[in-house]
Protein backbone atom coordinates (compact mmCIF):
# COMPACT_ATOMS: atom_id res chain seq x y z
CA UNK A 1 0.00 0.00 0.00
CA UNK A 2 1.40 3.38 -0.99
CA UNK A 3 1.51 5.88 1.88
CA UNK A 4 1.35 9.64 1.75
CA UNK A 5 1.60 12.26 4.45
CA UNK A 6 -1.68 13.83 5.55
CA UNK A 7 -2.23 17.19 3.83
CA UNK A 8 -4.44 20.06 5.00
CA UNK A 9 -6.31 22.01 2.35
CA UNK A 10 -7.39 25.51 3.48
CA UNK A 11 -10.16 27.69 2.11
CA UNK A 12 -7.96 29.89 -0.07
CA UNK A 13 -6.28 26.93 -1.72
CA UNK A 14 -9.60 25.24 -2.43
CA UNK A 15 -10.99 28.41 -4.01
CA UNK A 16 -7.79 28.87 -5.98
CA UNK A 17 -8.22 25.47 -7.62
CA UNK A 18 -11.18 26.86 -9.53
CA UNK A 19 -9.50 30.19 -10.44
CA UNK A 20 -8.53 30.99 -14.06
CA UNK A 21 -4.90 30.37 -14.91
CA UNK A 22 -4.24 34.10 -15.44
CA UNK A 23 -4.87 34.90 -11.76
CA UNK A 24 -1.36 36.08 -10.91
CA UNK A 25 -1.53 39.76 -9.96
CA UNK A 26 -1.43 41.07 -6.36
CA UNK A 27 -4.81 40.69 -4.68
CA UNK A 28 -5.89 37.92 -7.03
CA UNK A 29 -7.68 36.19 -4.19
CA UNK A 30 -10.19 39.05 -3.92
CA UNK A 31 -11.47 38.19 -7.36
CA UNK A 32 -12.52 34.73 -6.30
CA UNK A 33 -15.69 36.04 -4.71
CA UNK A 34 -16.72 36.52 -1.12
CA UNK A 35 -14.27 39.39 -0.40
CA UNK A 36 -12.16 39.93 2.69
CA UNK A 37 -15.03 39.31 5.07
CA UNK A 38 -15.61 35.83 3.71
CA UNK A 39 -11.90 35.12 3.80
CA UNK A 40 -11.74 36.07 7.47
CA UNK A 41 -14.50 33.66 8.38
CA UNK A 42 -13.39 30.42 9.93
CA UNK A 43 -13.67 27.67 7.36
CA UNK A 44 -13.63 23.94 7.95
CA UNK A 45 -10.34 22.22 7.18
CA UNK A 46 -10.28 19.17 4.96
CA UNK A 47 -7.80 16.51 6.06
CA UNK A 48 -6.70 14.06 3.38
CA UNK A 49 -6.12 10.54 4.61
CA UNK A 50 -2.48 9.69 5.19
CA UNK A 51 -2.95 6.20 3.76
CA UNK A 52 -4.41 5.87 0.31
CA UNK A 53 -5.07 2.53 -1.37
CA UNK A 54 -3.23 1.73 -4.56
CA UNK A 55 -0.02 0.34 -5.89
CA UNK A 56 3.53 1.59 -5.87
CA UNK A 57 5.17 1.99 -9.28
CA UNK A 58 8.84 1.03 -9.24
CA UNK A 59 11.64 0.44 -11.75
CA UNK A 60 13.74 -2.73 -11.58
CA UNK A 61 16.84 -0.63 -12.27
CA UNK A 62 16.31 1.01 -8.89
CA UNK A 63 16.82 -2.31 -7.13
CA UNK A 64 20.54 -2.61 -7.82
CA UNK A 65 23.64 -0.81 -6.59
CA UNK A 66 24.63 1.45 -9.43
CA UNK A 67 26.77 4.55 -9.11
CA UNK A 68 25.84 7.19 -11.67
CA UNK A 69 28.92 8.95 -13.03
CA UNK A 70 29.42 11.80 -15.48
CA UNK A 71 31.04 9.39 -17.90
CA UNK A 72 28.09 6.98 -17.76
CA UNK A 73 25.66 9.85 -18.42
CA UNK A 74 27.53 11.70 -21.15
CA UNK A 75 29.92 9.11 -22.57
CA UNK A 76 33.42 10.02 -23.64
CA UNK A 77 32.48 12.73 -26.09
CA UNK A 78 29.59 14.41 -24.26
CA UNK A 79 26.08 14.97 -25.62
CA UNK A 80 23.65 12.06 -25.66
CA UNK A 81 24.79 9.33 -23.30
CA UNK A 82 27.03 6.80 -25.02
CA UNK A 83 25.21 3.92 -23.36
CA UNK A 84 21.88 5.20 -24.64
CA UNK A 85 23.26 5.55 -28.17
CA UNK A 86 24.60 1.99 -28.12
CA UNK A 87 21.25 0.70 -26.81
CA UNK A 88 19.36 2.47 -29.58
CA UNK A 89 21.63 0.96 -32.19
CA UNK A 90 21.60 -2.60 -30.85
CA UNK A 91 17.85 -2.67 -30.33
CA UNK A 92 17.44 -2.29 -34.09
CA UNK A 93 19.14 -5.63 -34.72
CA UNK A 94 16.70 -8.50 -35.22
CA UNK A 95 19.17 -11.25 -36.17
CA UNK A 96 22.76 -11.20 -37.33
CA UNK A 97 24.38 -7.82 -36.80
CA UNK A 98 24.44 -4.16 -37.69
CA UNK A 99 23.19 -2.89 -41.02
CA UNK A 100 25.93 -0.80 -42.66
CA UNK A 101 23.36 1.80 -43.76
CA UNK A 102 22.97 2.76 -40.08
CA UNK A 103 26.62 3.78 -39.74
CA UNK A 104 26.12 7.35 -40.97
CA UNK A 105 23.45 7.93 -38.29
CA UNK A 106 25.71 7.49 -35.23
CA UNK A 107 29.07 8.74 -34.03
CA UNK A 108 32.19 6.60 -34.67
CA UNK A 109 32.66 5.58 -31.02
CA UNK A 110 29.10 4.29 -30.76
CA UNK A 111 29.43 2.35 -34.00
CA UNK A 112 32.74 0.76 -33.04
CA UNK A 113 31.49 -0.38 -29.61
CA UNK A 114 28.33 -1.90 -31.08
CA UNK A 115 30.07 -3.47 -34.10
CA UNK A 116 32.91 -4.98 -32.06
CA UNK A 117 30.38 -6.55 -29.70
CA UNK A 118 28.23 -7.95 -32.53
CA UNK A 119 31.27 -9.58 -34.13
CA UNK A 120 32.49 -11.12 -30.86
CA UNK A 121 31.59 -14.56 -29.56
CA UNK A 122 29.20 -12.98 -27.06
CA UNK A 123 27.56 -10.95 -29.81
CA UNK A 124 27.06 -14.00 -32.01
CA UNK A 125 25.42 -15.74 -29.04
CA UNK A 126 23.04 -12.80 -28.53
CA UNK A 127 22.19 -12.01 -32.15
CA UNK A 128 22.71 -15.34 -33.90
CA UNK A 129 19.61 -16.63 -35.67
CA UNK A 130 17.83 -19.38 -33.73
CA UNK A 131 15.32 -21.61 -35.49
CA UNK A 132 11.89 -21.78 -33.92
CA UNK A 133 12.49 -18.59 -31.93
CA UNK A 134 11.15 -15.08 -32.01
CA UNK A 135 12.74 -12.00 -30.55
CA UNK A 136 11.67 -9.07 -28.42
CA UNK A 137 13.58 -5.84 -28.88
CA UNK A 138 13.24 -3.13 -26.21
CA UNK A 139 10.04 -4.71 -24.92
CA UNK A 140 8.14 -2.49 -22.47
CA UNK A 141 6.47 -4.31 -19.58
CA UNK A 142 4.29 -3.34 -16.64
CA UNK A 143 3.55 -6.20 -14.25
CA UNK A 144 1.97 -6.25 -10.78
CA UNK A 145 4.28 -8.26 -8.53
CA UNK A 146 3.56 -10.12 -5.29
CA UNK A 147 4.36 -7.02 -3.23
CA UNK A 148 1.50 -5.09 -4.90
CA UNK A 149 4.04 -3.02 -6.80
CA UNK A 150 3.54 -2.10 -10.44
CA UNK A 151 6.94 -2.82 -11.93
CA UNK A 152 7.66 -0.92 -15.13
CA UNK A 153 10.55 -2.28 -17.15
CA UNK A 154 12.02 -2.41 -20.62
CA UNK A 155 13.74 -5.65 -21.60
CA UNK A 156 16.59 -4.87 -24.01
CA UNK A 157 16.42 -8.18 -25.83
CA UNK A 158 14.67 -11.49 -25.25
CA UNK A 159 14.74 -14.63 -27.40
CA UNK A 160 11.70 -16.86 -26.96
CA UNK A 161 12.09 -20.51 -27.89
CA UNK A 162 8.56 -21.33 -28.94
CA UNK A 163 8.16 -24.98 -28.15
CA UNK A 164 6.99 -26.92 -25.11
CA UNK A 165 9.58 -26.52 -22.39
CA UNK A 166 11.47 -23.93 -24.47
CA UNK A 167 13.92 -21.48 -22.96
CA UNK A 168 13.34 -17.75 -22.53
CA UNK A 169 16.66 -15.93 -22.88
CA UNK A 170 16.93 -12.33 -21.64
CA UNK A 171 19.89 -10.09 -22.48
CA UNK A 172 20.49 -6.67 -20.93
CA UNK A 173 23.00 -4.39 -22.67
CA UNK A 174 25.42 -2.53 -20.38
CA UNK A 175 28.28 -0.20 -21.29
CA UNK A 176 29.65 0.18 -17.74
CA UNK A 177 33.43 0.11 -17.46
CA UNK A 178 33.47 -2.89 -15.13
CA UNK A 179 35.66 -5.99 -15.32
CA UNK A 180 34.80 -7.81 -12.09
CA UNK A 181 31.87 -10.23 -12.27
CA UNK A 182 30.98 -9.62 -8.63
CA UNK A 183 30.57 -5.91 -9.26
CA UNK A 184 28.49 -6.58 -12.36
CA UNK A 185 26.10 -8.73 -10.31
CA UNK A 186 25.95 -6.25 -7.43
CA UNK A 187 25.09 -3.43 -9.80
CA UNK A 188 22.58 -5.13 -12.04
CA UNK A 189 21.72 -8.54 -10.56
CA UNK A 190 18.62 -7.41 -8.62
CA UNK A 191 17.20 -5.66 -11.69
CA UNK A 192 17.65 -8.68 -13.94
CA UNK A 193 16.45 -11.22 -11.38
CA UNK A 194 13.29 -9.12 -11.20
CA UNK A 195 12.82 -9.57 -14.95
CA UNK A 196 13.01 -13.34 -14.52
CA UNK A 197 10.65 -13.23 -11.55
CA UNK A 198 8.07 -11.25 -13.50
CA UNK A 199 8.27 -13.16 -16.77
CA UNK A 200 8.75 -16.67 -15.38
CA UNK A 201 5.11 -17.36 -14.42
CA UNK A 202 3.82 -15.98 -17.72
CA UNK A 203 6.32 -18.09 -19.68
CA UNK A 204 5.41 -21.24 -17.74
CA UNK A 205 1.68 -20.70 -18.39
CA UNK A 206 2.44 -20.62 -22.11
CA UNK A 207 4.12 -24.01 -21.82
CA UNK A 208 7.65 -22.66 -21.71
CA UNK A 209 10.42 -23.95 -19.48
CA UNK A 210 13.19 -22.01 -17.80
CA UNK A 211 14.20 -18.36 -17.90
CA UNK A 212 17.87 -17.38 -18.15
CA UNK A 213 19.25 -13.86 -17.88
CA UNK A 214 22.59 -12.39 -18.96
CA UNK A 215 24.30 -9.05 -18.68
CA UNK A 216 25.71 -8.28 -22.12
CA UNK A 217 28.90 -6.35 -21.28
CA UNK A 218 29.44 -4.35 -24.45
CA UNK A 219 32.91 -2.96 -23.74
CA UNK A 220 34.47 -6.25 -22.63
CA UNK A 221 32.41 -8.29 -25.14
CA UNK A 222 31.26 -10.80 -22.55
CA UNK A 223 28.07 -12.37 -21.22
CA UNK A 224 27.68 -12.60 -17.45
CA UNK A 225 24.91 -14.97 -16.44
CA UNK A 226 22.74 -13.74 -13.56
CA UNK A 227 21.69 -16.50 -11.14
CA UNK A 228 17.90 -16.43 -10.89
CA UNK A 229 17.32 -19.16 -8.30
CA UNK A 230 16.46 -17.84 -4.79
Amino acid sequence: MAKREGVQIDWLFRRGLAAPLDYANPGWELGLGGGEKSMAEKKPVIQLKAEMPGVMRVLPSGLGKHRMTGRSIFGQAGGLGLGEEVHRLLERVEWGGLDLTWKKEVNPETWKLAEDFCQSGAGREVFGKREGCRVWREKALEVLDEGNRLVAAAVDRAVLEEKKGGLLRIYDFKTDQVTDDKEWLERHGPQLRKYAELLGPWWNKRGGGGVKVWIAAIRSQRLIEVPTAP
